[in-house]
């Protein structure tokens, strides 16, 4: 619960700066290399990015992910904690590996506005997600996403992980780079 609030307080000084630098910094989207085989229709955006004064070695990272429809994205990690939020469309979310907690929208309002408990998304299940749905979980989640809409799936995520570490690794790299006891 205390990375939770360590991450929330981090992102809000990230969209803090970002409203104080103004319009600019923020409509200078970068499009995401997404891994070959790893994502289709998927389009990444960086929102921004600064290190972090109160995690040193760490940075936040704030992106936009759309999903087209039919776009998906394979089994993969993200390093460090994260917050999933769904800002329109639907999604499957599937959790492999890890724990993650799922904090449903109430009527429509996000997640972040409301005192709705958290709930454990078991592993396997693939659970749909709607808007102002928001998953927390750290690196040692492995999950997968798809969109089977009919509109663009949005998601913002918010992101502390090690200043030289990568925004996203496929599963089938991870296999691969660990060495086999």
């Amino acid at each position: 619960m205390r990375r939770i609030a360590l991450l929330i307080s981090a992102v809000s000084i990230v969209l803090i700066g970002l409203v104080a630098a103004g319009p600019m910094s923020i409509g200078q989207a970068q499009q995401g290399t997404p891994a070959a085989g790893g994502t289709t229709g998927v389009t990444t955006e960086v929102l921004g990015r600064v290190p972090s004064e109160v995690a040193p070695g760490q940075a936040l990272a704030l992106l936009r992910i759309t999903f087209a429809p039919g776009g998906s994205v394979a089994p993969h990690t993200h390093p460090g904690e994260t917050v999933f939020h769904l800002a329109s469309g639907t999604l499957q979310f599937t959790l492999h590996e890890g724990e993650a907690q799922l904090v449903r929208a109430v009527d429509g309002a996000p997640a972040a506005a409301t005192p709705t408990a958290g709930e454990a998304i078991p592993v396997g299940d693939e659970i749909t997600l709607n808007v102002g749905d928001t998953i927390y979980y750290d690196a040692a989640v492995v999950q997968s996403e798809r969109n089977d809409g009919e509109e663009d799936a949005v998601v913002i995520v918010a992101n502390l992980r090690g200043v030289d570490e990568p925004a996203r690794q496929f599963h089938d790299e991870m296999a691969a780079s660990t060495p086999v006891a």
